[in-house]
Formats: C-alpha cells, structure tokens, sequence
C-alpha cells in the first residue's frame, strides 16, 4: 500500500478577521517560496518546484483589496492650518466664558 503524500498547504493567518496587511501577505509568500525552493535544491530532487495559489471559489481568481487611511495620516490631516485656527478659536471662546462666570 502507498503512502498518500499531499503536495499542498494553507498559511493561516491570525488578525483582524477577513483582511490580511498586504505587504505582509505578499512577503509571506515569497519566503515560503523561497524556502520550498531552497528544501528542494538542498534535496537535490532535479525537479523544478511551481508554486500556486489557489482560488477560493471556481472560476475566476479574484482577489479583494481594501485600501485603508492610517491613523498617521488622519492625524496629519487633523492638524492642518484650517484646523488649528479652529481649535485656536474654540479654546479661546471657551477660555472666554470660562473666565467671564469665573468673574
């Protein structure tokens, strides 16, 4: 009786749920890969190792992107001039009334 050998895997990834960085997908992916590659050249196999992907669904092989602000960013546009002058202005108006019923 044979042995059955699979010739598959999954990565799993643990996070934020349905949504991977995807810098660090694509990295993992080509680590893996060169890491296969580099098994089956220390194995001296002489085959030629292809890596693929495979879709979730039948058909075509779709791949969902998001594109997210980061908080770095949103807090670059929170201080723009605009802002500041509003806030400048809110503080004042507050600090204003705050000492007219200290008065």
């Amino acid at each position: 009786m044979n042995p059955i050998i699979s010739n598959d895997f999954k990565i799993k990834f643990d996070g934020q749920p349905q949504q991977i960085d995807a810098n660090v997908l694509i990295s993992s992916l080509i680590h893996t890969t060169d890491i296969v590659q580099e098994v089956n050249r220390y194995l001296n196999t002489g085959k030629k190792i292809e890596i693929k992907v495979k879709a979730l669904e039948k058909g075509s092989f779709l791949v969902h992107i998001e594109l997210l602000e980061t908080a770095i960013d949103t807090l670059k546009n929170l201080f723009t001039k605009e802002n500041i002058e509003v806030a400048a202005g809110i503080i004042t108006i507050v600090s204003g009334l705050i000492g007219l019923k200290k008065f």
